[in-house]
């Protein structure tokens, strides 16, 4: 499958021709009446293609977070692979619902990315496919490298649970507080150690509860006294 696919680093991007463009690159006051309700690969440029997306416009690239004219930069190349249909370019960045970031391959070895002939980004190291529709390429100094949609991870319902569990559990403790206090005979060594356990798990199942119940919406001293 690796045969098929790009590694990146390889000197073969020197060698691969220009990609046609899908379309013509439009004006800024054309690229505003675009239908924003449709993806990119929507279009009916990329009916029976594959799109892939440069970052920046023809004769620009993405550096130091702007799309400037760099002349230490080669030309862009889409990457050598045998893509299963033919293969054209579309201008600008991927609308992400979240941020974008940046993949830095030459850095980190879980941003080391290909693509596959379908034109999905694939990071091997963490196991991620990245669409078409949500990341783009762009020509550094360091080689190729992509901009992606952020996906933030999908949150474990099981751990959604965990404040309401906290919650119920505080009358409980309190109980258990109580009878510790009253009852003499727990008036020892003992006793006194289980009432500063049962005291230090009431006040961090309370604070700990209502923060994660609370999320972003917490004001600013209620955040600082709760130690969000």
């Amino acid at each position: 499958m690796f045969s098929s696919v790009l590694a990146i680093g390889l000197s073969a991007f020197a060698e691969v021709p220009p990609v046609p463009s899908c379309h013509r690159e439009l004006s800024p006051n054309e690229s505003r009446a675009e239908d924003k309700s449709k993806r990119p690969t929507e279009s009916p440029e990329c009916q029976g293609r594959i799109c892939l997306r440069k970052c920046c416009p023809r004769g620009r690239t993405f550096f130091n977070r702007t799309c400037s004219q760099v002349p230490e930069v080669p030309d862009f190349r889409a990457p050598p692979v045998n893509f299963t249909r033919p293969l054209c370019l579309l201008y600008g960045f991927p609308k992400c619902p979240e941020e974008k970031m940046i993949l830095e391959p030459g850095k980190y070895p879980q941003d080391i990315f290909y693509i596959d002939p379908r034109g999905m980004l694939v990071r091997p190291k963490v196991g991620f496919v990245t669409h078409p529709e949500d990341y783009c390429l762009e020509e550094g100094l360091a080689g190729l490298f992509p901009v992606v949609c952020f996906v933030p991870a999908t949150p474990d319902p099981g751990l959604q649970l965990y404040p309401y569990g906290m919650i119920l559990s505080l009358p409980c403790l309190l109980i258990v507080l109580v009878v510790y206090i009253i009852l003499p005979e727990f008036d020892n060594f003992h006793g006194h150690a289980v009432r500063c356990h049962i005291f230090s798990l009431f006040f961090a199942y309370l604070s700990l509860g209502t923060v994660l119940l609370a999320k972003e919406n917490m004001p600013f001293y209620p955040c600082l006294i709760f130690g969000k």
